[in-house]
């Protein structure tokens, strides 16, 4: 576990790592920001990406995997996005470093079953039409990183088949709230990386307000969207026999 500094003296990312047995330069990240906005318990925002994170943490520290897995814990997304941004600079100064991506959590807590609960910045035919009840996972990737969220898809399907899965697959960076979170400075590096959301402001009504309270999270729902981007960075890093 180490401190890394952001963009500011005040605030510091938390990194820990799970290094790899045998290609400890193949890295695979987990991300999420730990900040709130002023006045808000931040319970969905980001309460959820982190305690996500931290059970992804747990969960892995025991095994023995070929590959490198990063748990990143972002300061300043609120703000200016300073802590991801530092963090990808040194990566990109790492010349020995190969990051396969990232996956970063931003607001994984919010769930309902009613009608007409989900809304969307735009409905595109065949390109973006989700659907208009909120009890999905979004994935929101750019062209480079449709690997990525192809790979956390798959593995939902697999290790948690009653996790509903939405991508927004390619044109992620095309939409203004596509690039809403740490994830779009891996993009600005040519790196890859998906947000993985319930889609803020578009299904939660207490985003951003003194109402973002632990009472109003469905935690069965952070439990599988934890549990399938643990399946995606287990079977990436390969565990040693």
């Amino acid at each position: 576990m180490l401190e890394e500094p952001s963009d500011s003296e005040y605030q510091t990312n938390v990194i820990a790592e799970l290094p790899g047995k045998t290609f400890e330069n193949c890295v695979f990240e987990i991300g999420a920001h730990y900040d709130t906005k002023p006045n808000t318990p931040g319970a969905d925002d980001n309460a959820s990406g982190l305690a996500g994170l931290l059970e992804i943490a747990r969960v892995m520290a025991g095994i023995k995997c070929r590959r490198t897995v990063r748990f990143c814990f972002f300061a300043m997304e609120e703000t200016t996005r300073g802590g991801s941004r530092s963090h990808v600079a040194r990566i990109i100064s790492r010349s020995n470093e190969r990051l396969a991506g990232i996956l970063v959590f931003e607001m994984i807590g919010y769930r309902t079953y009613e009608s007409n609960s989900q809304r969307t910045p735009a409905r595109i035919p065949l390109i973006l039409w989700p659907p208009r009840t909120g009890d999905f996972i979004t994935v929101v990737s750019d062209f480079r990183s449709s690997s990525i969220a192809a790979r956390f898809q798959k593995a939902a399907r697999k290790y948690v088949p009653t996790l509903r899965v939405f991508l927004v697959n390619r044109i992620g960076r095309f939409l203004k709230d596509g690039i809403r979170s740490d994830h779009s400075m891996y993009w600005e590096a040519g790196r890859k990386g998906v947000m993985i959301t319930d889609t803020a402001n578009f299904r939660n009504p207490n985003y951003h307000l003194p109402s973002d309270i632990p009472d109003t999270l469905d935690y069965n729902f952070v439990v599988q969207v934890a549990r399938a981007a643990a399946a995606t960075a287990v079977e990436w890093a390969d565990i040693v026999e």
